[in-house]
Order: structure tokens, then sequence, then C-alpha cells
């Protein structure tokens, strides 16, 4: 070989190498991307559905181009090293040392917000090596706004051009949520209340607080529901009662069934609630008395915000005049006593007493009932300060 071939043949072999592309590192063996996540920056919580239409849509564009972390594998990490989706994306050195303890080669995260019929989907790649951030973003208002993104991302990763987006693929992203009909299952224990849902009424309340009232048809989304009553009826919230309709605002799921409970109840009947503090009903064989005994300690609070003790007591013995009982009535520092007494063998009748102090008032009644030899007391004990001809008037 002359001297001047060699030559030549080294000039010609160095052009060569100039003008061929140079082979990335993909083409010898795909990169390992974990990726992390897509979430909603925009905030708005009715399109959070699509994190996980844009996470599936990316990952099966990227599934026949590069190596997917395993993702068990991926949210075990992220727990363990107590991160955030947005945590990973907004600092590169936590990105990088997840990449590492995963064996990857890349971080990939994705965030979107909703513009109106729009979404503005980015992708954050991280080089796990050197921590460097590349961003990856692509506007529209159908899924392609996925794929363009994913084309990007491979051309960086691989120096491949692909093509997943189709132009056929025309549905609005933004309808992809699952719009199927939802429900609501109203218990109440108010009888032929109004029920009106968004305004409109639907229908009357069963009554039946075992039976709910059903409202089907509902487009998934923020729903009000309104129980419709009248003055008799309020919402109890101690130590006030308010009276208006009852009033809830309820999120759908698309094709989920909701259960609300109405917190009506009719005035009348709270409000005894509210003034009775005891109801007792005892009874005892004429051999035995001991069952007429009782400690009641009770408390409740004032109209103007004070709590106020109140002490019962009610003790039986027998006598050379028949049975006895005593009661004592003890409300904050003032104390009042009765006594009861009923012969032997006195067949049916009947004994009654009545005790006040403070705002608390106790009625006693003994019974004898020959016929089932046995003795029987009820005590019913209320608060003064609280009536029901106050509201009346």
């Amino acid at each position: 070989m002359t001297k001047n071939f060699r030559i030549t043949a080294f000039l010609l072999s160095a052009v060569l190498f100039s003008v061929l592309p140079a082979v990335p590192a993909a083409a010898q063996a795909k990169p390992a991307v974990a990726f992390v996540g897509v979430s909603n920056a925009g905030g708005d919580p009715r399109y959070d559905y699509l994190s996980g239409i844009l996470l599936g849509i990316v990952s099966f564009d990227l599934s026949s181009e590069v190596v997917l972390v395993d993702r068990r594998n991926l949210e075990s990490v992220i727990s363990e090293q107590e991160l955030s989706l947005t945590g990973i994306a907004a600092d590169g050195a936590a990105a990088s040392k997840i990449g590492k303890l995963l064996n990857a080669d890349w971080i990939l995260t994705g965030d979107f917000v909703a513009l109106g019929t729009e979404v503005l989907f980015t992708l954050t790649l991280v080089d796990v090596a050197t921590s460097r951030a590349s961003v990856f973003r692509d506007r529209g208002s159908d899924e392609n706004v996925a794929h363009r993104a994913a084309e990007q991302l491979v051309l960086k990763l691989t120096g491949r051009t692909v093509k997943f987006s189709d132009a056929a693929a025309r549905r609005s992203i933004l309808s992809m949520r699952d719009e199927t009909p939802g429900s609501i299952a109203l218990f109440s224990p108010i009888i032929d209340a109004e029920i009106h849902v968004d305004g409109e009424f639907t229908g009357y309340t069963t009554g039946d607080a075992k039976k709910p009232f059903e409202i089907a048809g509902l487009r998934p989304g923020k729903h009000r529901v309104r129980v419709h009553i009248s003055r008799e009826f309020g919402v109890l919230k101690l130590p006030e009662i308010t009276f208006s309709d009852w009033d809830v605002e309820v999120d759908i799921q698309g094709g989920k069934r909701v259960t609300l409970r109405d917190e009506t109840r009719h005035f009348s009947e709270q409000l005894w609630r509210v003034i009775e503090l005891a109801n007792v009903d005892l009874k005892a064989p004429f051999t035995d008395i001991e069952g007429l005994r009782l400690t009641r300690e009770i408390g409740y609070v004032d109209r103007g915000g004070i709590k106020v003790p109140v002490l019962i007591e009610l003790t039986s013995m027998n006598t050379v005049t028949g049975l006895r009982l005593e009661l004592t009535l003890k409300v904050g520092g003032e104390t009042k006593a009765a006594k009861l007494d009923c012969p032997p063998e006195a067949g049916r009748l009947e004994r009654a007493a009545t005790l006040a102090a403070g705002n608390v008032s106790v009625e006693l009644k003994l019974y004898c009932e020959g016929d089932l030899k046995r003795w029987r007391v009820t005590l019913d004990a209320i608060r003064t300060d609280v009536s029901m001809d106050e509201w009346k008037k």
C-alpha cells in the first residue's frame, strides 16, 4: 500500500465519522423511566378525574419505547420517603434521589390546568444523574394533548420520532369522566315535607325514618337539597332552636348513590326533650320495696348558659302505717323534700306529691296495684325556665 493511499483512506474515514450521526445510548438499551404521576395544578376538584386519564394515556404511549418502573415499587418508595407528587416535581434533588432508589435513569411528572374547553398539559423530565429538568408542554381539547407531549418526550429520551396522536381522536378530554347519573336516598322522620333539589320541587318525605325517598337521574356534580317545612318544625342546635328549612349541598359521583339523613325535627317534640329532665317508672312487689329507690344526678344548661346541677333522691321504707316514700330535690344550693304514705292492704289507690326548687319541678305519683300485688311509682322532672306555653304566646 502506497503512502498516498494510506493518507487518503485515513482522511475518508475521518470525513465519514464526522458526518454519520452518533448512535444514541437509547438505541443500545431502553432508558428506565419512573412516571410518578399527574397532578391537577389548576386545583378545581371537578377535574381531578383527568389525572388518571392523562397518566394512563402517556404510560401506554411510553410502554413500547422505554422501560417504565413498576408503579407498586414507585408508590412504596415515595411513601417511605414521605414525599408528595408536587414535592418531587418541584425539587430536582428529590426527584434524583427517588430515581436512584428505583434504579431509574429519569423521573417523569405531569400536571394539567383546565382552561375552559381546553387542557394545558405539562410533562417534566428530570435526569437522575444531573438533576436537570426538561419540560414538554401541549394544549388542546382532546386526548391528543397527551399523545403530542409523549411524542416530544420519546424524541428526547431515544432520539426517535414517533407518532402517537391521531387526527380522528377528536373527543373532548374534559368529557371523559363518568357522566352516568347518580342518585340520593333521603331518610327523613318528617311526614310530607316538600323536597327541593336545585330549587325544583321533587316530592314529599315519607315520614318513615327507615324508608328513604329516592331521587334518581342526577348528573354528576354538586347539588342542593332542601326540605321545606312549616314553622312548627326546626333544626335543633342546643342550647337554641332555629327555624329554617334543612338545606345541604351534596356532591354526586357518576353512577353512585348518596345517603342523606334529614336533621329536621318537630318543634314540640324537640322542645319537650329540652324541658324534660327525667321520666322514671318503677315497679316493685309488695314484699320487696327496694325497687322503689333511686338516685339521679341531672345537669342542664340554663338560658343564661350556666350549668345547673340537679340531684333527685327517692327512698322507700315500711312503717307501722304502711309504705312511705321520701323524695328529696336539690337544685344548686336549694333543697326541697316531700313524703308519701300509703296504708297496707289499701287496694287500688293513688297518691301524688310535687316539689319545686330553682327552675326544676318534680311530680311524684304512687300507685297501689292490688290486683298485681305490686307498687308502682312514676317520677317526672322538668325545667320551668323553658315553656311550651311561652312559645304559643
